[in-house]
């Protein structure tokens, strides 16, 4: 037996007591954990359904604190109060999006607040840093969405009250680009960097695949969840999946990326913990049913085999469709009864449920509901561009904020209906609301992030940094997710859709900017490139020996 202790004899460890105090710690913590776990299995036996949301909101609550504590520790308030609520955006979606702020009768959403904290938080850093840093087409956009605010909200406000403010939320809700340029520009240049990227896509990733599996709990999450009382209807704040088909295909896209960018991590136990997420992802988008997600699917294999170096993540995503296929057709071939959003879930309801975009369905189908859906859109859409082609200025700049774009209603609080305001199409939205300086504008903004995305992915592939890579990529997924859901949901007017997305793209921006930054001016030698870009990927206080590590491997 070892007399040494981290290099103390041990009688003399023992002697100070402290290694009695430690013992007694860890035993009493070791108890605790397990009687915890014995009460919380003979309650969940007892009563699950009492139990189960309880232990779900639980991990939410301990998930967040986590997020603060261990997440970019050093980052100033403001940075990680932004994280917080990108995770309850990307989480919780629809019941987060609701949370507010109650100030008397005035209800201020949570993300608008956080918002104008990040915004004074990122002004304060860029007067430190200097706001050359940020490109001049950042400014750009920026300095047009000011205009449109000024020009449209005042008039909204006085015509049709606090209504117009709340369709002006979804064009307050891009500003989320400032702070997502200024927290990568601050990662970048910390030493913790690094480590702060990563430990908040692994809480990410792991919260939204455990999320996903409790889908066939929906009910009793939303009837026993807190609510929180949002602009218009009072809501559930856990037990909605809105989100789920993009954060599911981005998850899945992202664990297959993560083993393509650290092949070095090819242990059996990293392989399980990928294989174990992927099939959470899985299990989770086919239970939420969604067209919109079946197409994107496809889109995202294409996607990766069109853009090169990713042949095999793409056969591996379609491996995992298959996989998919073969299980829906075990349920099938089983007669289990396994319920969905709308249907089944079966092979047959998911061809039938694809087929409802032609706007028909059989009579006897569960989905006549969704091919009728696909005609009632159609209608909004026409009854908004109507109010966008009444005249030269509602056409170039838009109606503006305050009047509904449809006049179909559904249920609200206390027996009342509330409007469904929007097209269910963001484009057309857009369109109406901001007329063609607007989708203009906004069509850019969608190609210079994906376009940028797709820079920083091909750079860093080419200097041999895949960790970037695989970001950047993954990036690009989830924007292709936003960008073809945007044509049957109203994603860029939804803050659980545009807030992740507008900050992401913030993200992308600065890592280009400091990716080009960093390569020319330290060296123009290909090898010092791939020397930054290794500090970038480990943090300036990685291991030397994983520093060369990646550097042989980069050399290859």
């Amino acid at each position: 037996m070892s007399t040494q202790s981290h290099g103390v004899p041990l009688r003399i460890y023992r002697a100070s007591g402290r290694g009695f105090a430690w013992s007694a710690a860890w035993v009493a913590t070791l108890g605790l954990g397990i009687a915890f776990a014995i009460a919380t299995g003979i309650a969940v036996a007892i009563a699950w359904w009492l139990v189960v949301p309880a232990l779900i909101v639980t991990f939410a609550l301990v998930a967040i604190g986590a997020l603060l504590v261990a997440v970019a520790p050093s980052a100033p308030l403001w940075a990680r109060m932004t994280l917080v609520v990108l995770l309850g955006h990307l989480l919780l979606n629809y019941g987060f999006a609701n949370a507010v702020l109650a100030i008397g009768p005035v209800r201020a959403p949570l993300s608008e607040l956080v918002l104008v904290i990040a915004l004074v938080g990122s002004g304060v850093y860029l007067l430190r840093a200097g706001a050359q840093c940020v490109p001049a087409t950042m400014w750009l956009f920026l300095a047009w969405l000011t205009f449109v605010l000024g020009m449209h909200v005042p008039r909204g406000f006085a015509r049709y009250g606090i209504v117009a403010l709340r369709d002006a939320l979804p064009t307050v809700q891009m500003l989320y680009l400032l702070p997502g340029f200024v927290i990568a520009h601050m990662a970048m240049r910390h030493a913790d960097g690094a480590r702060w990227t990563r430990r908040f896509v692994l809480i990410v990733g792991v919260c939204i695949a455990v999320y996903g599996l409790a889908y066939p709990l929906q009910k009793t999450l939303l009837g026993y969840s807190p609510r929180v009382t949002g602009m218009q209807q009072a809501v559930p704040l856990v037990g909605y999946f809105a989100s789920w088909p993009q954060v599911a295909l981005t998850g899945i896209c992202g664990v297959l990326l993560w083993g393509w960018a650290r092949p070095e991590q090819d242990s059996l136990l990293f392989k399980a913990l990928r294989a174990v997420l992927i099939t959470a992802f899985g299990i989770s988008f086919l239970f939420v049913q969604s067209r919109g997600g079946y197409v994107t699917a496809i889109a995202l294999l294409v996607l990766l085999l069109l853009i090169g170096d990713q042949a095999r993540t793409a056969g591996r995503l379609a491996l995992a469709g298959v996989f998919g296929v073969v299980l829906l057709f075990g349920v099938s071939t089983l007669g289990l009864e396994l319920r969905g959003r709308v249907g089944n879930v079966t092979l047959e309801s998911a061809i039938d449920h694809l087929t409802t975009l032609s706007g028909r369905a059989d009579s006897s189908s569960d989905f006549q509901g969704a091919a009728g859906g696909i005609v009632q859109r159609r209608m909004w859409r026409e009854q908004s561009l109507r109010l966008w082609r009444t005249d030269l200025e509602t056409t170039v700049f838009g109606i503006g904020y305050g009047q509904p774009l449809t006049n179909f209603t559904v249920g609200g609080t206390e027996g009342g209906s509330i409007i469904v305001r929007e097209p269910h199409n963001s484009y057309v939205t857009i369109l109406t609301r901001l007329g063609v300086t607007g989708i203009v504008f906004m069509l850019l903004l969608h190609g210079m992030a994906f376009g940028t995305a797709l820079r920083l992915y091909r750079k860093a592939c080419r200097y041999g940094d895949r960790p970037l890579a695989a970001m950047a990529l993954g990036t690009a997924v989830y924007f292709v997710c936003n960008y073809l859901n945007a044509i049957g949901q109203p994603n860029f007017e939804n803050p659980h859709f545009a807030v992740p997305y507008f900050f992401l793209a913030g993200v992308t921006f600065s890592l280009w900017r400091s990716y080009e930054s960093t390569r020319f001016s330290k060296s123009r030698s290909a090898q010092s490139s791939k020397d930054v870009l290794c500090l970038h990927c480990y943090g300036v206080n990685g291991s030397a020996k994983r520093i060369t590590r990646y550097k042989k491997r980069a050399n290859k």
